[in-house]
């Protein structure tokens, strides 16, 4: 099974083809993808010039106070066509350059080393920092995920970026057949 962008935009996963827009308009709102990320950045975390909602993963901030804490919620949305499909969002403190191969997919995330946030959500997903992290999809292809920072977290994070992504499994949901977008959150 593959991803593939084709024009019109289209995931293809498992023989299922759906339709994301138009090329420079993927997600038919009248508003070209360029207008739309110029004047709203945070759309576009992974700068590739499409907003991250064509890509299957979009989220609301991309900036989180340490100080005072705050949230980002993690809207995934593949279409109705996948709906109850299985996911599990990954996350990394090592950038999304240039992911890892697992299973059928590329996670564009990179491994932080153990007892890093990547194995946290690999090994407890809906616990501590991510709400919602290993679910299934709803009627419509969609989910969301938070994201939490407590507030009074050490001044020595700053700068950090934290990375998300997620992965759907196979209809035996033993294996990976497909990987989101990355997205992220800089910790100010």
């Amino acid at each position: 099974m593959t991803f593939t962008l084709a024009i019109p935009i289209a995931f293809v996963l498992g023989g299922i083809i759906l339709p994301q827009g138009t090329a420079g308009d993927c997600n038919s709102n009248g508003i070209p993808d360029s207008t739309e990320i110029a004047s709203t950045p945070h759309l576009d975390t992974n700068g590739n010039g499409m907003p991250d909602s064509c890509e299957g993963l979009s989220v609301d901030v991309d900036r989180i106070p340490l100080a005072t804490g705050g949230t980002q919620r993690l809207q995934l949305d593949l279409g109705p066509a996948m709906a109850g499909t299985t996911y599990w969002i990954f996350g990394s403190l090592a950038g999304s350059d240039p992911g890892m191969q697992v299973g059928f997919a590329r996670l564009p995330l990179n491994y932080d080393g153990p007892g890093a946030y990547m194995a946290h959500t690999l090994w407890s997903p809906n616990q501590g920092y991510l709400a919602g992290g290993l679910s299934a999809l709803d009627s419509q292809g969609r989910a969301t995920a938070v994201f939490t920072v407590p507030p009074g977290m050490d001044p020595s994070f700053a700068g950090m970026k934290v990375h998300h992504a997620y992965m759907i499994l196979g209809a035996n949901n033993q294996t990976f057949v497909w990987a989101s977008n990355a997205v992220s959150a800089v910790l100010e």
